[in-house]
C-alpha cells in the first residue's frame, strides 16, 4: 500500500487555520479578561461617576468609546500586518487574492462585531453598579 507523502498544499491550510483559530480565541479571551479587569479597578471611578449625575447611558458610552478606540488601533495594526504577510500565505490561498477587499472587510467587521460585544457585556455590568456600593469598594 503505498504511502501518501506529507504536503505542505495538503495540510498547510488547515493547520493555519486551525493555529489561527487558537490565537484569535486566545486574545478574545485575555481581552475579556484585561477589560473585567480593568473596569473592576475603575469600579470606584464609575461610582463616583454616577453619584455625580451621570446616567446608564453615559457610562456605557464611554466605556464603550474607550473600548472601540482600543479595537480600532488593533485593527489597524492587524490589518498592516496582514498587509504586509500577504505574500506569505498566497501558496496556501485558492480561490481569492491575498489582498481581496471583500474578504478583508468582512473578517474586519466579523471581529470588530466581536470585540464589541466582548467589551458591551462588562460595560451593561458596570452601569448597574450601585454608587454607594461602588464608593466603598476597595
Amino acid at each position: 500500500m503505498p504511502t501518501r507523502k506529507w504536503s505542505p498544499r495538503r495540510h498547510g491550510a488547515s493547520s493555519t487555520i486551525s493555529t489561527q483559530t487558537f490565537l484569535r480565541g486566545s486574545a478574545r479571551f485575555l481581552k475579556s479578561i484585561l477589560l473585567r479587569s480593568a473596569l473592576s479597578r475603575r469600579t470606584r471611578e464609575i461610582g463616583v461617576r454616577v453619584a455625580l449625575g451621570a446616567s446608564s447611558r453615559e457610562v456605557l458610552g464611554m466605556i464603550l468609546g474607550q473600548g472601540m478606540r482600543t479595537i480600532l488601533i488593533g485593527v489597524a495594526i492587524g490589518l498592516v500586518g496582514a498587509l504586509a504577510l500577504t505574500r506569505s500565505v498566497q501558496s496556501l490561498l485558492f480561490g481569492v487574492t491575498p489582498t481581496d477587499p471583500l474578504t478583508f472587510a468582512a473578517v474586519i467587521l466579523l471581529l470588530m462585531g466581536a470585540a464589541l460585544l466582548a467589551c458591551y457585556i462588562p460595560a451593561r455590568r458596570a452601569t448597574k453598579v450601585d454608587p454607594m456600593v461602588a464608593l466603598r469598594y476597595e
